[in-house]
């Protein structure tokens, strides 16, 4: 039975599991710690939400997560109580496949998150497998 363990890499109170969860092992690493690894699309959809979070005058609660299998999440964004998994497909159509990923992370046994964020391309709204896809002017 997998079950989700992460490895905070800064010390923050968040709403991350615990580690009385360690099935799966991952690692998360503060957003702003990831160089060159995202591509164009993603590093826009990540600095407007960083824009975000500096209006409204706070720090940028975001990472990014995969595990030692290559599963991976673009952006977890840290309410405090919950994490908001995002992912950034520059393509303005969505494949049949996009949503994998999250849809395997939120479905671990220990993680207590459901939902989350698509953002494309695109210029058009919708829910998708469980997800809420977003187009790219509305992402951040």
């Amino acid at each position: 039975m997998a079950c989700l363990a992460v490895r905070r890499h800064e010390s923050q109170s968040s709403a991350l599991p615990s580690a009385s969860h360690a099935c799966l092992r991952a690692e998360m690493w503060p957003i702003s710690r990831i160089s060159g690894r995202e591509g164009r699309f993603e590093s826009f959809v990540v600095a407007e939400l960083v824009k975000h979070f500096s209006a409204v005058r706070r720090d940028a609660p975001l990472y990014h997560w995969r595990d030692a299998t290559g599963h991976e999440i673009d952006v977890l964004i840290d309410t405090g109580d919950r994490l908001i998994p995002v992912e950034a497909k520059s393509g303005a159509t969505i494949a049949s496949t996009a949503c994998d990923t999250i849809n395997w992370w939120t479905s671990l046994p220990a993680n207590p998150n459901r939902g989350g964020v698509l953002v494309h391309g695109g210029d058009r709204s919708f829910d998708f497998k469980g997800l809420r896809v977003l187009p790219w002017y509305l992402g951040g």
